[in-house]
Parts: structure tokens; sequence; C-alpha cells
């Protein structure tokens, strides 16, 4: 399901189990990533708390999350990851997904005082606004500056740490954690440079995984 969202496509040619719905791709991305956590598993939280989005008896999306509150929401015991996603690949992806995310997080905070809490923000493509919005961890809310960390990812990238952990057998929250904090600590004023190493990160980080 990762690679059809990331190749834009309906069906794997592969795999005639395997398609999406003609326009429900945003809900299955967010579907696909809530189901990725769970295999991960270690959440404190029940799954169903885990989601914004509604599923049917078979567990399919219903829908995508509406809006006002975060696509995912992951709570492990030293941690609190919120996900969000996005299929927009243009400079939209700036002006739609910039400042909400940060607020979702933000409200996520709020929620878990005592817990370090951070964004994943997940795309196919991620524009150089977007990246460069997210290097930017202050944001005020009622008269207070905060500190929200939010980590830009492209579909791709993430895949391949998610697919090295399966293949390890050792798929666990804490890699996660590391790769986010790693990605944040390389942050740079240049979205590029952040973007590469980001991408550089994630790949020592399954090599390391793998062997």
């Amino acid at each position: 399901y990762m690679k059809l969202l990331e190749t834009n496509r309906l069906e794997d040619s592969e795999d005639e189990n395997i398609s999406i719905p003609k326009g429900e791709k945003p809900a299955y991305f967010e579907w696909v990533l809530w189901r990725s956590f769970l295999a991960i598993d270690h959440l404190m939280i029940p799954a169903s708390e885990a989601r914004g989005f509604k599923i049917d008896q078979d567990m399919r999306p219903l829908g995508h999350a509406g809006g006002g509150k975060p696509d995912c929401k992951f709570v492990f015991s030293d941690f609190v990851l919120v996900v969000e996603v996005t299929l927009t690949n243009s400079d939209r992806q700036y002006g739609t997904e910039g400042k909400p995310v940060q607020r979702h997080v933000l409200d996520i905070k709020k929620e878990y005082p005592d817990l370090p809490v951070h964004g994943l923000f997940l795309a196919p493509k991620l524009d150089p606004n977007t990246l460069g919005i997210y290097t930017q961890s202050e944001y005020w809310n009622e008269k207070q500056k905060w500190e929200v960390l939010v980590t830009p990812l492209k579909i791709r990238t993430f895949r391949e740490l998610f697919t090295a952990m399966c293949k390890a057998n050792c798929a666990n929250p804490s890699h996660i954690y590391d790769v986010v904090q790693q990605i944040q600590e390389a942050k740079s004023d240049n979205p590029f440079d952040w973007e590469a190493a980001a991408d550089d990160i994630v790949s020592r980080k399954t090599l390391s995984l793998i062997n």
C-alpha cells in the first residue's frame, strides 16, 4: 500500500489483492500508517484512540480524519508521536499542511505534558517551503512560546525504515524515536540539505537494523 501511494497508483500489478478504491487515497494513506504502527505495537492507548478516522467491520477506512484533530496519535511509554499525512506535492502543501500540523502537535503536547511529543509529517514528495517551516520549532499560542517539533519524511523513506524493522524482526518504536531525534539534530536552514540528511539518517539506520 505504501508503494501504491508513493507511485500514485491504484493497483499493484503483482498482487491483485492490493488496491485502493478511486478517490480514497487520502483515507488509505492515514489507514496504512495506522496499521503500520499497530504492527510496531507497544501502544499505551487502545488502537481505536490512535486514529482520527472511522473504519468499517473489515477494518477498512470509511474516510479520512476530520478537521481539528491529527490523523493519528501514537502514545508509547516514553514519547508520543503525532502523525500527519498528505498526498499534496505542490506548493499548496505548505499552505494546507504547514501551520495546521504544528497546531495539532501542540494540542497533543498539552494533552501529554509529561512526555516528549514529536510530529511526523509524511508525503510522497516534500515541498521546500514545508521543510522550511518545520525547521522552526518555536510556536506561539495563548501568549506563550512553545517548542513544537515536526519531522518531515517522504513515504519512500518511512517505508524503507518500516520494512527494515520488519525484516530484522525488531519492530520497536524506539527505532522511530531515534531516527526522529537524529533528524531534528540535523536541521539545516537549507531545506534541501535537511531532506538529504534525513534520507541519509534513515538509510544508515536501515542498514544497521538489517546487519
